[in-house]
């Protein structure tokens, strides 16, 4: 079963990227969700029906899916899907031109009273361009709820431990942080818009 609320939740860690899977005698399998960086099998359809195949990228470029397959029974896993906004009026790079160019370094963390984990994106990326959404696995997490943010580092002065910005020159969500509920066993994608500046 799939659930949209603020995030996309897939019913099973078993990979991401495959068609459903069908079987004589049985109904249709769950598909699986394509990441960047490629594929895993879908979930196989009811009694008897074979695995989905694996399905090609189309989120971002270079990421990693992520693997709830590392992830124990009590655990769930979690990946940002970091996109431009529609509207870029109130990027910083509309706004403050001469300071800004919508290039940088992505980073996002999830965040709860007893942990926080931070990923950062392989490469640089140029924001300016409405492009597929850039994935960014966090990994596993127990379950609960976590506060989700991402930003992009414009001008390269976070520190490797900085989980938020209140840097003009970035560029951050609206509102700059979501509750994002996590499932033991189950795959979590929080959409994450940029569509201001982070200060």
């Amino acid at each position: 079963m799939v659930v949209l609320v603020a995030a996309l939740t897939i019913g099973a860690c078993s990979g991401n990227g495959g068609p459903a899977g069908t079987g004589p005698g049985g109904g249709s399998g769950t598909a699986g969700v394509t990441g960047a960086g490629g594929g895993g099998a879908g979930t196989g359809g009811a009694s008897g029906g074979a695995a989905g195949a694996g399905g090609s990228s189309s989120a971002g470029t270079g990421g990693a899916t992520a693997q709830c397959p590392a992830c124990t029974a009590d655990q769930g896993c979690l990946a940002v899907l970091i996109r431009r906004a529609a509207d870029d009026s109130m990027l910083p790079w509309k706004t403050l031109p001469a300071q800004a160019d919508g290039k940088g370094t992505l980073i996002a963390s999830a965040t709860s009273s007893s942990v926080s984990l931070r990923g950062t994106y392989p490469v640089p990326v140029d924001m300016t361009t409405a492009t597929n959404p850039y994935l960014l696995d966090l990994g596993c997490f127990a379950a609960g709820d976590y506060q989700v943010t991402a930003f992009l580092d414009d001008d390269a002065n976070a520190t490797p431990t900085d989980t938020s910005s209140s840097d003009p020159l970035d560029a951050c969500g609206q509102p700059h942080t979501v509750t994002t509920p996590i499932l033991a066993g189950r795959e979590t994608y929080q959409d994450f818009p940029l569509s201001v500046s982070c200060n």
